[in-house]
């Protein structure tokens, strides 16, 4: 996908048949997404100056928050950072819940790229209280 990020894929290495290999299942905590806590939108615009949106890799906890999660810096983040947008058409197969957690939406097959909506507003990254 041209000018998207680096993606992360549902990948079961024991898998012995990929093609029906179901990785995740609806409801499954896929992980967390981790990285340093900023709090206050101040903090962020500090940080990130020039930024009308937010950050890359900056996840915002909930819209009555006001404290993000930058995972900008691989030493203290985890692959939940390469979560791309579900956009062109694309569905979401996971989302962004309390205590910055990822989960399933849907079985996810091995291979399978995961995908979130990045919430209102272009660049934003977080969910809905």
């Amino acid at each position: 996908i041209e000018g998207a990020g680096l993606g992360l894929f549902a990948w079961d290495e024991n898998a012995k048949d990929t093609e029906n290999c179901v990785v995740f299942r609806k409801g499954d905590i896929v992980g967390t997404y981790v990285g340093e806590i900023i709090v206050g939108k101040d903090e962020l615009d500090n940080r990130y100056p020039g930024n009308d949106t937010i950050a890359p890799y900056v996840l915002h906890l909930g819209e009555s928050s006001s404290v993000y999660v930058d995972s900008s810096d691989p030493s203290k983040s985890s692959p939940m950072r390469f979560i791309n947008a579900a956009s062109d058409g694309r569905v979401p197969n996971v989302e962004f819940i309390e205590k910055a957690r990822v989960r399933a939406l849907k079985k996810i097959r091995h291979g399978e790229e995961l995908l979130a909506c990045y919430g209102e507003g272009e660049g934003f990254l977080g969910y809905s209280d």
